[in-house]
């Protein structure tokens, strides 16, 4: 059998037919990367600068089980600046580290740099732990007033 051989005409209309459909998507491949990567920069810059404002930082002193429906917590919390109020989340734990308790509370502005409250944290399960979940300077609008279950320390 004879193989024919293939003319440049022939070889031109099956391989270097590149339609404007594929140089289309290809730049709206690239548009979308570029608006990707800006995109995670500003994600990134965001986080970095935004950690770098901690106002708040604690260190819990201790906790003690009142009964079984109840543990308190004992929280030394340190702000940079006492004339910003801000507010904290400490959660109670079963044995099995499951969340069975959840209080936050206001630390109203004003006062010493450094102050410990004592947090009673109603639980669903006997707690055999407490923590501080996170602190934070933007007050949420439902928390306003200091809620009752804290004490501050002496």
């Amino acid at each position: 059998m004879a193989h024919k051989a293939t003319t440049p005409a022939r070889r031109s209309g099956r391989y270097d037919n590149v339609s404007n459909e594929s140089t289309i998507s290809g730049k709206l491949v690239a548009i979308a990367a570029v608006v990707v990567l800006f995109v995670g920069l500003w994600v990134v810059f965001n986080y970095v600068s935004n950690s770098q404002k901690v106002n708040v930082s604690t260190t819990v002193a201790g906790w003690e089980r009142i009964t079984d429906d109840e543990i308190r917590i004992d929280v030394d919390v340190s702000r940079k600046d006492p004339d910003k109020a801000s507010y904290c989340i400490v959660n109670a734990l079963a044995y099995d580290k499951d969340e069975v308790g959840r209080r936050e509370f206001l630390i109203a502005p004003g006062g010493p740099k450094v102050q410990r409250f004592s947090v009673v944290i109603p639980t669903t399960d006997q707690a055999v732990a407490a923590k501080v979940y996170g602190c934070s300077g933007t007050i949420p609008p439902y928390l306003t007033t200091p809620s009752s279950g804290y004490q501050p320390g002496q």
